[in-house]
């Protein structure tokens, strides 16, 4: 059995409770994992960073 990382609610063999997803956004169902590895993920974020205006 799983646990939702968003509520930490049991989720079955699922990844993401219904409760989750709606928290994210209501009409949500699923989410997909990237597709990055983690040091292509630091990459692709160190690259957006240098884009960014605050």
């Amino acid at each position: 059995m799983n646990r939702c990382p968003i509520t930490y609610e049991p989720c079955g063999t699922a990844k993401y409770s219904e409760k989750g997803l709606k928290m994210i956004a209501a009409k949500l169902t699923g989410l997909n994992d990237l597709p990055y590895t983690a040091s292509e993920l630091r990459r692709e974020a160190a690259n957006r960073a240098k884009k960014l205006s605050i």
